[in-house]
């Protein structure tokens, strides 16, 4: 069953270096950012946004949020990182796996 990415949604985002931060979908591209139409899957890129695990970034309201932006389904990052997927689908871990 595919299940659609939506603006606003919760995903788990998986940094540059392998850690995981719980985000919140921005736009889903191509569809919602302007552009052609795409799949309508939740293996759909997206942005999103997230709040840093870096506890030196602090402002009056607390820890500073970041976004990551042109961020693919971890299914289909080979690097495994800069990737996204649904809180359901994460294991706690990156899986390396050969293709």
């Amino acid at each position: 069953m595919e299940r659609e990415l939506k603006n606003g949604q919760h995903v788990v985002y998986v940094d540059e270096w392998r850690k995981a931060h719980h985000a919140v979908v921005t736009c889903v591209w191509p569809r919602m950012c302007g552009h052609h139409e795409a799949s309508n899957t939740a293996t759909d890129g997206c942005n999103l946004v997230y709040v840093t695990s870096d506890v030196t970034k602090k402002d009056p309201y607390g820890l500073q949020i970041e976004r990551a932006t042109s961020v693919v389904h971890l299914s289909m990052q080979p690097a495994l990182g800069r990737a996204w997927c649904l809180p359901e689908e994460w294991t706690g871990e990156v899986v390396l796996t050969a293709k």
